[in-house]
């Protein structure tokens, strides 16, 4: 998991996806960071495990179409097997999905629009192992950054990945906002790093253990972060276990969510040095703590659990829980939006109002020139848990509907015109807004 320059020997780096198009596209950022051309492999998702050892004889075209487009949109290819049956019926599944890519070929690619850099964590995969209770769900250590990717993404904000070894005094200086989901694992260099961008501005939201360990996994006393982040770190021990966390928001932008937002994840205790408090530790706490939840009672604990903090030109927002990994293992809207209001304090380059099911990537393929990608994903976020077996007997698209006036709003760019180019339909500008009026598949 860093670059491995394989475009320097004209080889391409491949990788797999076994689940639904939900996972496409964060694979295809994964590949996409590594900076070689890339391509991503999906099994066929629809079978009928008792019948056939893979494809029924007539597959849904859908969801892997969507895998298609899906690498398309994040600048990649697509790869595809295990299509079983009679020759001709796979043959004109292949050709219906490689019609709609060869539709858009001349739109790949491009520099990527920059606003939230990921950081995913070969270090922390490798070398954080929590002494306490780990629940069977955690199998995965990517957890946290494939949890704040799926936020993020389906909040219609621009993501890029970044590995260990782009964490430099390069890397991120582009980017607007940078997310330590759970970035365990940091070097001294890394955290001085991330503290030099935050003095020019760049906005770091960190979750959880974010630095208590170098990147061998050896124990700090404290986050080597804190001065940044402007907290102490007290730990995540009794009490911190994954559970039910609770937060009060004190913070006005995000008081409108509600008088609570609740996820199920594990959480540190922290004290505040420099850093705002922006939501409170609720005192809602044992075995089903929202049972007892009640309007007109008073639940606020007082302890900081969300807190910004001044660091040179910039700010730094910490949050104590993993909201990363709970949002995989219980995707709620409201601690989606929580995340989404939290990361758009700093500047968005590209705004969209479009539903959930929009993902939207854009592109600077040469001067003049803005490519937004909108692809129509509908596909639910699915439990890690779920088997094979189960994914491949109800989760596949029998449908896709289309979506209707779509607003995209360019706060960096000023366009002049604006057109579909699979349809050649002109869309109208006002000011630095245009409007799509329908999104079929892509």
């Amino acid at each position: 998991m860093n670059p491995l320059g394989l475009e320097k020997v004209g080889a391409y780096f491949f990788i797999e996806t076994h689940r639904s198009v939900r996972e496409s596209g964060f694979l295809a950022k994964l590949g996409r960071a590594h900076g070689s051309p890339f391509c991503v492999w999906r099994h066929v998702l629809q079978e009928l495990a008792e019948c056939v050892t893979s494809s029924a004889p007539y597959p849904e075209r859908f969801t892997p179409t969507l895998h298609g487009l899906a690498g398309l949109a994040k600048g990649g290819a697509a790869v595809y097997g295990m299509f079983d049956g009679p020759m001709s019926l796979r043959a004109q599944l292949l050709k219906d999905i490689s019609r709609e890519i060869r539709r858009r070929e001349e739109y790949m690619g491009g520099e990527t629009v920059k606003y939230a850099a990921l950081h995913c964590s070969q270090q922390t995969r490798d070398f954080y192992r929590p002494a306490r209770f780990v629940p069977d769900y955690r199998e995965v250590r990517l957890k946290p950054a494939m949890g704040a990717y799926q936020m993020l993404n389906q909040s219609h904000f621009l993501v890029d990945v970044l590995f260990d070894s782009q964490l430099d005094q390069e890397h991120p200086s582009s980017y607007r906002t940078l997310v330590l989901s759970n970035s365990t694992c940091l070097s001294q260099e890394q955290c001085d790093a991330v503290g030099y961008f935050v003095e020019e501005g760049v906005l770091p939201i960190a979750t959880h253990e974010t630095s208590p360990y170098d990147e061998l996994g050896g124990k700090r006393e404290n986050l080597r972060l804190s001065r940044v982040l402007g907290v102490e770190y007290r730990g995540s021990g009794k009490g911190r276990e994954a559970g039910c966390v609770n937060y009060v928001p004190h913070d006005s932008s995000l008081e409108r969510l509600g008088y609570l937002v609740s996820c199920v994840a594990e959480e540190s205790a922290i004290k505040t040095t420099t850093a705002q408090v922006l939501a409170t530790r609720s005192s809602l706490g044992g075995e089903r703590p929202l049972d007892r939840f009640d309007l007109e009672a008073e639940y606020d604990f007082g302890e900081p659990a969300v807190t910004i903090n001044q660091h040179g030109k910039g700010k730094a927002i910490y949050i104590s829980a993993d909201v990363g990994s709970g949002y995989l293992h219980n995707p709620h809207p409201m601690l989606k939006r929580f995340v989404a209001d939290l990361a758009a304090r700093a500047w968005l380059p590209l705004e969209l109002e479009a539903p959930r099911a929009i993902e939207m990537t854009a592109f600077l393929p040469e001067p003049g020139h803005l490519y937004v990608h909108l692809l129509n994903n509908p596909t639910p976020n699915l439990p890690l848990s779920l088997s094979r077996q189960q994914l491949r007997a109800f989760f596949y698209l029998e449908e896709v509907l289309p979506i209707h006036d779509v607003m995209i709003r360019c706060n960096d760019f000023k366009p002049r015109s604006a057109r579909m180019p699979l349809s050649g339909q002109s869309l109208e500008v006002k000011g630095n807004s245009v409007r799509v009026p329908r999104v079929e598949l892509h």
